[in-house]
Parts: C-alpha cells; sequence; structure tokens
C-alpha cells in the first residue's frame, strides 16, 4: 500500500495538523522499501520531521496556494503519477476541500475529520468518525482508490497500527453527563421559536453557567432561546427548545449562535435569517461558512459581556 501525505496551510500554525497527517501515512504505508511521498503546499522553512525514508516534494509557488482549488490541481498530477493508493491530510475546512476535490478528480474515495483508522488492507480500507452533529460514532468502509482522509484533532495516535474491524456499525457516545427528560420535555409544544423576531441560540460549547447568562439576556430584552441537539442532549436544554431539522426551523430578524459547530442538521433551523452572526472559539468551525458575523471568540466571555449591558440602568 502506497501512502503520501499533503501539507496544508502555514506549517508553523498548523504543524500538529500536518505532523498527524505525516504520522499516519508513514504508520500505515506498507511499501518499505519506498520512500514515503509528503506533498508540501505551504511554505517551507526549513522544518524537519525526523522520520525515516521520506521524500519531501515542495510544490512550486506554494506559498502563493490559498485556495482548495489550487492545492488540488498541484496534488492531483502527483498522486496519479506516483500511483498513490492512500493519502492523509490534515482536518480542517481546507484540507477537507482539498480531499474532497482530489477525490471528485481521480474517481477515488473521501473520509473527513476521521478520528481513527481502522483497517488498511489492499481491498478497503475503514475508517471512524463522528457522526450526526458529534453525537455518534461511525464506521465507514471503501475500496474506491485512490482514498483521501483528513484527520481530525481527535484522531488518536495510538490507533496508527492497523487492526480488524470487529463491526461495521454506528453506536452512540455516552453522554458526559445525565440527561433527565420528563413527559412535559417530551411532549411536542409551540415554543414562539418559528415566529421570533430575534433569536439566540445555545451550542454545546456554551458552559452550564453560560446558558444561565443567555436565559437572563433573553429575559430581559424579550429574544427568544433555542438550543441545538447537541447541547440539548447534553441536558442544557429542554428539547422544546430544539433549533434546527427536527425542531423549529425560524424566520427571525436576527439569529445569533453561540458555541455551535454548524452542523447541516442545524443550519437548516436558522438558515433563512435575515442576520446569522455566530461565535466559536474554533477558527475552522463550519458555522462561520455560513454566518454573516463571525467572532472566533470564547463564548462565555461573549455572553458575560452580553449580560452586563442588558442589566445596565
Amino acid at each position: 500500500m502506497k501512502t503520501a501525505a499533503v501539507i496544508l496551510g502555514d506549517f508553523t500554525a498548523a504543524k500538529g495538523k500536518n505532523l498527524r497527517a505525516v504520522g499516519a501515512a508513514l504508520s500505515f504505508s506498507s511499501s518499505p522499501q519506498d520512500p514515503l511521498e509528503i506533498w508540501s503546499c505551504c511554505q517551507w522553512r526549513g522544518e524537519s520531521f525526523l522520520l525515516p525514508r521520506c521524500n519531501l516534494t515542495q510544490l512550486a509557488g506554494a506559498e502563493m496556494l490559498p485556495e482548495g482549488a489550487q492545492c488540488a490541481d498541484f496534488v492531483e498530477s502527483l498522486a496519479a503519477a506516483k500511483k498513490v493508493s492512500l493519502v492523509f491530510l490534515p482536518g480542517g475546512m481546507l484540507g477537507n476541500e482539498v480531499a474532497a476535490r482530489l477525490a471528485a478528480r481521480t474517481g477515488g474515495s473521501v473520509f473527513t475529520d476521521v478520528t481513527a483508522v481502522r483497517q488498511v488492507s489492499p481491498e478497503a480500507v475503514t475508517v471512524e468518525r463522528e457522526i450526526y452533529g458529534y453525537n455518534l460514532n461511525g464506521c465507514f468502509t471503501s475500496s474506491r482508490w485512490p482514498v483521501f482522509i483528513t484527520l481530525s484533532d481527535g484522531f488518536a495516535e495510538k490507533e496508527f497500527a492497523p487492526g480488524t474491524v470487529e463491526e461495521k456499525t454506528v453506536f452512540p457516545l455516552p453522554p458526559s453527563r445525565g440527561v433527565q427528560r420528563n413527559s412535559s420535555q417530551l411532549k411536542r409544544q409551540d415554543t414562539g421559536l418559528a415566529q421570533a423576531k430575534a433569536l439566540m441560540v445555545c451550542g454545546r460549547g456554551v458552559s452550564k453557567e453560560g446558558v444561565q447568562l443567555l436565559q437572563e439576556f433573553c429575559r430581559r430584552t424579550g429574544c427568544a432561546l433555542g438550543a441545538t441537539k447537541a447541547a440539548i442532549m447534553d441536558g442544557k436544554m429542554p428539547e422544546s427548545a430544539m433549533v434546527g431539522i427536527s425542531g423549529a426551523r425560524a424566520k427571525p430578524e436576527v439569529t445569533a449562535v453561540f458555541g455551535a459547530s454548524g452542523a447541516a442538521a442545524f443550519m437548516k433551523g436558522v438558515s433563512e435569517s435575515k442576520l446569522l452572526a455566530a461565535v466559536n472559539k474554533d477558527p475552522d468551525a463550519l458555522i462561520f461558512h455560513y454566518c454573516d458575523v463571525g467572532m472566533e471568540q470564547d463564548s462565555q466571555a461573549v455572553l458575560e459581556e452580553l449580560h452586563r449591558m442588558a442589566i445596565k440602568p
């Protein structure tokens, strides 16, 4: 199995992500006689991986490649010429875009934000990744070569060595804390979220104290308060507050979302907002791709400031 790794973004800033991709490619290579292919799409500054049998290709003009389409143009010809079967890339929006473009152009397949590689063989590749708003783990298998894999920050290095696949099923992650549901929570009711003119939404990234600040802010300002499915499964909000494809679909004048990644099922519930603002400390959060106004900041600090503004006489 011939493997390769692609380096993306500014190397210094994304060193951990890039090293993770290189380490995975090295671990799953079954051709020890061949040097590991490393293709750099970022400006190289003499950094060393201190890994054996590596063949680094610095792509021409790499420092001028800010877009996924340009990076894919450079890597596509290399993947074909080197006859590589398995390519690892760092996770994030850029890595996911490049991997998807490469899979489409080469007729291969792609797995994004992978947390573990369960099996690599000449017949197929099996990986594990979080799905459904990061509430479930799923195992997926593909035999369409070449296979392009982006690795999440949660990729476990202890899983580098391939092993057998015991089952190909989807199973739930245990909740971080117990969720108490009663009949009144489970009963469908008109919460007014769909008719709200101003909507605040609590995501999984909001702490319990942050939820209390949001509740007080909404009480004082008259905003409606909703929540993502992930926040509800964590027990932070009642199920009646759910916003998204399984809950309310709002069309407010303004929607402010705190600590939510931007999963497709949730975005369906707020996509018709006239103004969508998002606060998330993860610069790669998908929601920044959809919002009109984005703030890369910890939600707790922003909510504390909003609370101070709301209680001023």
